[in-house]
């Protein structure tokens, strides 16, 4: 079992450092010479994935900052592509989409981001007709689309695997009126103040212990325990654990 403090997204921003520096050396001390819309190529390349393996530390360090995740994730996909690496860069593209997915990013105006990737992804796909021509252009669109029906695939079937882990009798207690499964739900009717909102939706969801919780909010261990004590017996369950299943089966109002 990993470390607390050594957890699989460090590991991955870890070796996306290592992998980063190698890139900035290979930048500058390549003869080949690059082709690209961008703009002195060669430096524009080694500052972006200079400035990228910082921020890679940054995120070790600080795993939660989810806006430099982003950040970092969507500059290399698009410049990675758009200097003649296609394969490196869906790959990076798709990475980003699942760490959208895992951080739960689709379950308000779904729609709406998939237009936005879908705009972005054939901007960068047209970025590389001028210097690379039709072809280039052709395979990355071919290779998006195997890589979405492969992260579909693989949804699907975990979906279908893991559902054992979902019990089939109700969780909540039956005096608790719930509304159907699937449908959005307002943690506020439950009579929940805004601090356990967030509780709930900021920690309960990234598996964050009490500890972790009591020190960021610069509160007591007791105070957090009763306060999440509260949650579960509001939605009539006897756990953090089963309060997590029952609402993972919802799509939380903001």
């Amino acid at each position: 079992m990993l470390n607390k403090k050594i957890t699989p997204l460090r590991i991955v921003y870890f070796f996306s450092f290592i992998v980063l520096v190698c890139a900035v050396v290979m930048n500058l001390t390549t003869k080949i010479q690059f082709i690209s819309i961008i703009p002195y190529t060669k430096y524009v390349e080694a500052f972006v994935n200079s400035l990228c393996a910082i921020l890679c530390i940054v995120i070790i360090i600080k795993p939660d900052l989810l806006i430099l995740q982003y950040f970092v994730l969507t500059v290399e996909a698009t410049i990675t592509t758009l200097i003649g690496f296609v394969g490196i860069g869906t790959m990076v593209l798709m990475f980003f989409i699942l760490t959208l997915f895992a951080n739960g990013a689709f379950k308000k105006n779904l729609k709406k981001k998939i237009i936005i990737l879908v705009i972005w992804w054939l901007l960068v796909a047209a970025g590389l007709y001028k210097p690379f021509g039709i072809k280039p252009v052709l395979f990355l669109l071919a290779l998006t689309c195997m890589y979405t029906a492969m992260f579909l695939a693989i949804y699907d079937r975990l979906k279908a695997s893991l559902s054992y882990l979902f019990p089939d009798k109700e969780i909540a207690a039956s005096n608790i009126k719930l509304p159907p499964y699937g449908s959005e739900i307002d943690l506020s009717d439950y009579g929940l103040t805004e601090r356990q909102i967030k509780f709930l939706t900021t920690y309960l969801y990234k598996g964050k212990s009490y500890d972790q919780i009591a020190r960021e909010n610069f509160i007591s261990l007791s105070v957090v325990k009763k306060e999440m004590a509260f949650c579960c017996k509001a939605f009539g369950v006897k756990n953090r654990e089963a309060l997590m299943i029952l609402l993972l089966q919802y799509k939380i109002k903001k």
